[in-house]
Order: structure tokens, then sequence, then C-alpha cells
């Protein structure tokens, strides 16, 4: 049996309601575990790219264990749509067309005109940060992800450029951008386009998938969820205890650090630790907020600020 006929035959049986094992399959076909898996990932991936009216999803009710399971249709109330909307609007993460896409769906039915018209102006005048369309990049990324395959891409920053083979282990958003992650949130953002573990999808040019990659370690699996309580801009980093005082409205702490504990009361401020990581990010929020900061520790972002602030004034010949 070649692998097509085993796909649509795995297929079949899981659309008849069947729960079936990755061991057993493998047995049964005599074919290795991690070929079973890659017919699972392939299932999967086609159930998401194509159309799919009853919203049939692969899951896995039990370690190794696959079902096919009918979707449900989720109806969201005028008020979710329009966060959702006001949200996407404001990410400029895809060009015009692409975002038009995804908040037409939450246009539809009788709530179509209101939010039409309390979302035209953003609509109207909406700029995305890509110039040319993302969907493309970002489905063979996800599926380099699926089927943990490897990439080649050529790729530019900072007046460098390579063609670069690498892994992607997540996607993540921020700061207007999408990115494609291949090490964990304590990579190091290298100045070195070769050593560089973190790239903006809408830059990956000639974009390819290539073979089977080797069984990552658990070490360079990315959470993307610690690092967003980490920084407040998407630069990796090690861990680290921030200490500063803060001079305004300590939302502004609170807001961009949400693990940050307010600790001693000061006369016109705040004192703060804040679990962070000692990534770019950080030490551009630090730099931004000018006077209103001060940090205590550690010395060696300390003294990176101080050395920041000095080499500004020299731009203005203080």
């Amino acid at each position: 049996m070649n692998s097509n006929t085993r796909i649509v035959t795995i297929f079949l049986r899981l659309l008849s309601g069947e729960v079936l094992s990755k061991q057993a399959l493998a047995d049964q076909y005599a074919v290795s575990s991690e070929t079973i898996q890659r017919d699972l990932a392939t299932i999967k991936y086609a159930l998401m790219e194509n159309q799919n009216p009853e919203g049939m999803r692969l899951t896995n009710p039990a370690r190794g264990h696959y079902q096919l399971e009918l979707g449900h249709t989720t109806t969201y109330t005028t008020v979710q749509r329009l966060m959702m909307i006001e949200i996407l609007l404001a990410s400029r993460a895809t060009t015009k067309p692409e975002m038009m896409a995804l908040i037409e769906p939450l246009c539809e039915g009788e709530s179509f005109k209101q939010l039409s018209q309390l979302t035209k102006s953003d609509s109207d005048h909406y700029l995305g940060v890509p110039a040319d369309p993302l969907t493309p990049q970002f489905e063979l990324v996800l599926r380099a992800i699926q089927q943990h395959l490897e990439v080649q891409f050529d790729y530019e920053r900072n007046g460098q450029s390579a063609t670069l083979i690498r892994q992607p282990h997540g996607i993540y958003f921020a700061d207007l951008y999408f990115y494609m992650m291949t090490d964990n949130q304590r990579g190091y953002d290298d100045v070195d386009i070769t050593k560089a573990v973190k790239f903006r999808i809408n830059k990956l040019q000639h974009l390819k998938l290539l073979s089977r990659a080797e069984s990552s370690s658990r070490l360079h699996h990315f959470e993307g969820g610690e690092l967003r309580n980490q920084t407040p801009l998407p630069f990796l980093g090690n861990p680290i205890t921030l200490e500063i005082e803060y001079y305004a409205d300590q939302s502004y702490v609170l807001d961009r650090f949400p693990k940050a504990v307010a600790g001693e009361k000061l006369d016109h401020g705040q004192r703060f630790t804040i679990p962070a990581n000692d990534g770019y990010g950080v030490k551009m929020w630090l730099i931004q907020q000018g006077r209103l900061v001060k940090v205590i520790s550690p010395l060696s972002i300390r003294d990176y600020v101080i050395e920041e602030m000095q080499q500004t004034l020299k731009l203005y010949d203080v």
C-alpha cells in the first residue's frame, strides 16, 4: 500500500468514528510510528487548510490515540465581535486584503451595519506593515512546525544577508510582526545573522520546506507566554530579576510587566521587583521611560542604561 492510499484509508476510518491507535496503525501497515505521525499531520493540515464546512478536526483523546471530531459553530455577541475587529485592525499585522478577509466573517449577520459603521474609519485607513501577502509564508512555517520539518530561506537584517536553514518551533506575534521562532525564549538575538533564532515572517524570502528534522530537545521548545510576561518588546534573553524605582503612574509598569510586584512606596514613586529578561526589549523600554525610571539592579542593566543616555547626550553636544 502506498502512502497516499494509506492516508486516505486512515482518514476514512476516522470519518467512520473510529478511535485509532498510532502504534496499532504502524503495526497494521508495517511502517514506523513516525510515518503514521506524518500521515496524521497531513490529515490534520488538510482539514485546516481546505474547505471544511463541518468543522472537522483531528484530536487525541488519549496519548497515542486519535479521532475525528465535528466542530461546533460559535456565536459571538456584537460586543465580542467589535473587540476582535478592533484588536485585529490595531495589530497592522497583514496586508489590507488579508485583514479584510479576517474581519469580514465577524461582520456578518444582524450586526453587519452597526459593526461596519463603528469600524469604518479604522478599516478605510488601514495600512498593514507587510508589503506582500503574509499567508503563503505563514502556511509553510505552520506546516513545518506541524510536521517537524526544516526550512530554507533567504534573510536580510541590518545590512547583512544570508541563506539559512532552521527548524521552526513556534510562531509569535508582538509589536506589529509575526515571528518564526527557531529556539526557546532564552535564546540570544545575536547581531550575527547566521546565529539568529528569531525571524520576521514577512521578511522570509524564497522560503521552502526541507526534509524532516531530527527530534529536537525540550530545551529548544519555545514558550511564547513566558516571553510575553518578561518583556514588553519581542526580544529574547535570559531571566533576570529587575529592580526599579518608577516615578509615574504604576499602571505603566504593571501593564507592561504583568508579574511585576509593587514594593516600597516612595515620596514621588514606587519601587518594583520585576521578573524580566536581559534582552534588548527590556533595555529599550527602560530607556524610553527617561527620567521616570531609575534602575537599581542588576548592575549590568543599570550600566547599560547610563551608557546609552550618555551616548544620546553626545548627539546633542551636551
